[in-house]
Order: structure tokens, then sequence, then C-alpha cells
């Protein structure tokens, strides 16, 4: 599912996207051809995203 409006469209992340955010976000910045510009990735929140990508081999 994609959620677009005028501004800005919403997709959902394969997997591999999924790691590649959590572990090198220039490959994601890469293949989604966008640039990521949030706060790092770091402590609980990381974590919570590790746990979560593990569930989903």
């Amino acid at each position: 599912m994609i959620i677009e409006t005028e501004r800005l469209d919403l997709i959902p992340l394969t997997v591999a996207q999924y790691r590649h955010w959590i572990n090198n976000v220039s490959l994601l910045e890469k293949e989604l051809k966008c640039s990521y510009q949030a706060e790092p990735l770091e402590g609980v929140f990381l974590n919570i995203l590790r746990k979560q990508v593990d569930l989903l081999r």
C-alpha cells in the first residue's frame, strides 16, 4: 500500500530496506532516491528496530 499526498508519498519498506535503514542508511537513500534527514537511529529506538527486524527473518 502506498499513501500519496500532494507533498508526501508513504511507502512500506521491504525487509531489505528495513535492514538498510538500521545498518547503512546511505544504501537506503540510494535505493529510494531520497535523503534521510531525521535524527540518527540510536539507543532504545534502535534496539527496538533490531528486535523487530529479527522477527521478519
